[in-house]
């Protein structure tokens, strides 16, 4: 568990250029857990993220069960050497301010980001707060810019991405590049943003070696190959699938979650979908196709 020196600095998208962790120690493997709709669990080396994986759930979409999200919130493993917590929005199938809570709380080396939104969240309970609040952040860059956290061992640059700009009721959604020995991951949440948007941060420049991109970009061939080419990432894993026994709007295209698994594959060739809760990759990381 590495202690959390932080020094944060906002910048403009298209005047950065970062490497990916460089002068670290580089690792050639990540490996992932599936925690279910855009969670995972996510370790490098020595350290370890968790994104979007402490949560209640929704209708239509995955819902831990109730030993599961006693062991998220109890910390206990494999969620137990967590350095850090992200959590893209506010959403009930991505974030539970109780399980958050109880999860810092039982974990006192992790830390968390994530948008002002979801720790307004936090705040209600005011005592547990009181006990994880230094190790809280609530960043939302304007669009345009990215806000980059730099901690003792790894770094995140933070971008806003919309979550739909018509919305009846407004959340703010955010991507996440983390750079962690010497691998760079990008988790972009819900977000509704198009290829046009993405590449005007210049994420394609970051070397991206593993991309979470919500099925829902991948399905549409020109579009899917627009948004692929504004990452440019050697991995990519489709999240956010429908649980397996969604009504079944939550199909369409398809006309249950094997089919609409099948038409994600045949879509992006190579790209990872997870079918289970708890099932592991181990990935490989070839800077060399960079």
């Amino acid at each position: 568990m590495m202690k959390h020196h932080l020094v944060m600095v906002v910048f403009a998208a298209a005047a950065l250029c970062v490497p990916a962790c460089a002068a670290r120690e580089r690792h050639d493997f990540v490996h992932i857990t599936a925690l279910g709709n855009e969670g995972f669990l996510i370790e490098a080396g020595e350290v370890v993220i968790l994104v979007d994986g402490l949560y209640r759930g929704l209708e239509g979409y995955v819902v831990p069960t109730e030993v599961q999200r006693r062991t998220r919130e109890k910390a206990e493993p494999p969620l137990d050497e967590v350095d850090l917590v992200l959590a893209t929005h506010r959403h009930p199938d991505h974030f539970d301010a109780e399980v958050v809570g109880k999860h810092l709380v039982a974990n006192p080396g992790a830390a968390l980001i994530t948008t002002p939104m979801a720790v307004d969240l936090l705040q209600a309970d005011a005592g547990r707060f009181s006990a994880i609040s230094p190790r809280v952040w609530a960043v939302y860059p304007e669009e345009g810019e990215l806000e980059l956290l730099d901690f003792t061992g790894f770094r995140v640059e933070v971008v806003n991405l919309h979550h739909g700009r018509n919305r009846a009721f407004p959340v703010e959604n955010l991507g996440f590049v983390v750079h962690l020995n010497g691998v760079t991951l990008l988790h972009i949440g819900d977000t509704l943003a198009d290829a046009t948007e993405l590449a005007s941060l210049g994420l394609a420049k970051r070397g991206i070696d593993t991309a979470f991109v919500p099925y829902w970009h991948l399905l549409d061939a020109p579009g899917a190959r627009e948004y692929l080419e504004a990452i440019r990432a050697t991995t990519v894993v489709a999240m956010h699938l429908p649980a397996e026994d969604a009504p079944p709007a939550y199909f369409e295209p398809a006309s249950d979650l094997e089919s609409l698994t099948a038409m994600v594959e045949a879509a992006v060739p190579g790209v990872l979908v997870f079918a289970q809760v708890m099932e592991e990759r181990t990935i490989s990381v070839h800077p060399e196709k960079r």
